[in-house]
């Protein structure tokens, strides 16, 4: 693909690398759109996981979920349709593919173990959660549809799991600007 760079010059600054920065971030929204199988559109889905709903339940407990700024309505029985909850997409089967969490940036606490049962996961995007702390729960290395795994700029510590190395349908992995140790 071929780019057109502006340069713009305001007072001797030159505004290339944030364009090329904003530019980068404009592909990378393009191409990384989770794509799901099936994908709904419609929030009814019938079918709905128990096994599904509990991870999610778990994941929002463990990140101060009521604290969000758009918290999901997990305690309410007539909004159990997770499929319906922001940042979440599903499958006509009503099983979860994308988990993009863009409109939760204050979340805090760690990430629960339990998102690895879900098992049709494609797309995971945690970022930009600077008291989101503790280690990558190694677990997630059984998500063996995940294309993409975005974790970048929380406070993650530990070590990299190794199973993350197990996940043969990964192709964009970003951990970058946590607090990782190791080598």
């Amino acid at each position: 693909p071929s780019f057109l760079v502006v340069v713009v010059m305001f007072r001797g600054w030159s505004l290339i690398p944030t364009l090329l920065v904003w530019c980068a971030y404009v592909v990378a929204c393009v191409v990384c759109v989770p794509t799901c199988p099936g994908k709904t559109t419609d929030c009814i889905v019938e079918g709905a996981s128990s096994i599904e709903r509990s991870a999610l339940f778990d994941f929002y407990n463990s990140t101060h979920g009521d604290d969000w700024l758009y918290p999901w309505p997990v305690y309410n029985v007539s909004a159990s349709n997770y499929c319906c909850w922001l940042g979440v997409t599903c499958t006509d089967e009503g099983y979860i593919c994308s988990l993009d969490m863009f409109f939760a940036p204050f979340l805090k606490g760690t990430i629960s173990e339990s998102l690895s049962s879900l098992s049709s996961l494609q797309f995971l995007s945690i970022k930009s959660n600077p008291q989101l702390i503790g280690p990558i729960p190694s677990s997630l290395g059984f998500l063996s549809n995940l294309t993409l795994l975005d974790l970048s700029e929380n406070a993650l510590q530990g070590t990299i799991p190794s199973s993350l190395g197990q996940l043969s349908s990964l192709l964009n992995i970003l951990l970058q600007h946590n607090q990782f140790e190791g080598s």
